[in-house]
Order: structure tokens, then sequence, then C-alpha cells
């Protein structure tokens, strides 16, 4: 019975990684908060890693960057190491000292898209020529959508692992 329930919890993560991706990648679903479109896979790495631990999210992680790599293109190897290893470090830090709550899901998801946002920068935007005061602006008017969508990720997978029974969480 409990191999059932994991197997359902784990095709319901795939179900909401898919719906994300629809939401991140169709032209006219997507959804801007602000103006800006945040990157849901950063959340949902997060989240999941968060609830399931470090291997789980090294292996999601791995799962959103494959995702992510086959619309976007251009560094699939930044993408492949950057997703698994925020998974992991994830994962990692909340199985040592904090509690699987909102707060922290916001803080590992702002910190996340902060360094994601730099890395994109140095390594396209340096070589295009933007300036960096219009990128420090596009990255501080950015964090109140990540919050609001990330809230909404973290309560989606809260939920899942609520619905397949997995009630001790702390």
């Amino acid at each position: 019975m409990q191999r059932n329930k994991t197997f359902f919890k784990y095709a319901a993560y795939l179900l909401l990684a898919s719906g994300l991706f629809v939401l991140q990648f169709s032209r006219g679903v997507s959804i801007s908060i602000f103006g800006f479109k945040c990157d849901y896979f950063i959340m949902y790495t997060v989240a999941v890693a968060m609830f399931e631990g470090m291997t789980s999210g090294a292996v999601f992680g791995f799962f959103a960057a494959f995702c992510v790599c086959a619309v976007k293109g251009g560094f699939p190897l930044g993408y492949l190491l950057f997703y698994p290893l925020l998974g992991m470090l994830t994962g990692f830090i909340v199985e040592i000292d904090f509690r699987r709550h909102l707060l922290t899901a916001l803080l590992f998801t702002v910190t996340g898209s902060v360094l994601y946002d730099a890395f994109a920068y140095l390594l396209n935007g340096a070589f295009i020529g933007i300036p960096s005061g219009e990128f420090l602006r596009d990255l501080m008017l950015s964090l109140p959508a990540n919050v609001i969508l990330s809230t909404l990720v973290y309560f989606a997978v809260l939920f899942t692992r609520r619905l397949y029974g997995e009630d001790n969480l702390w």
C-alpha cells in the first residue's frame, strides 16, 4: 500500500511539473506579475527538495533542467548543472537545520532566482551588452513576482504530500 502512495505522489509531482511547463512556455497562457515571467522550475525544484530531501531534489531538478533545455536551448550544461545542484543543496540544508515552512521556501526560491539571474546575466547579458542598471532594476522588480508564485507552488507541493498521507512534515 505504501508503494502505491509513493508512486502516485511522484506521479502527481510529474503532473504538477507538466502544468508548470505549460504555464512557463505557452504563449497566451503564461502568468506574468508586474510584467515579469518567473521561472516556475526553480520554485518547483526548491519545493520538492524541501519536502522530499536531497536525492529527490536533485532528480526532480534534473527533470526540470531537461524541460527547460528542451525549450530554451542556449547553455544546456548550465541548466543541467544549476537545477540539480539547487535541488541537492536545498534538500541538504533543509535536512540539516531548517524547518519546512513557507518562509524557508521563499528564502531558497528568492536565493535561487537571484543566482539564476546573475549567472544568466554573466553568461548571456555580458556578451549582448545589457547595461548593469537595467539588469539590477529587472532583478529587483522580479522578486515580488517570485515570492507570489513561489507561495502557490509551495502549497501545491504541500497539498500533494498531504493528499498521499505524508502528514509528518516536521
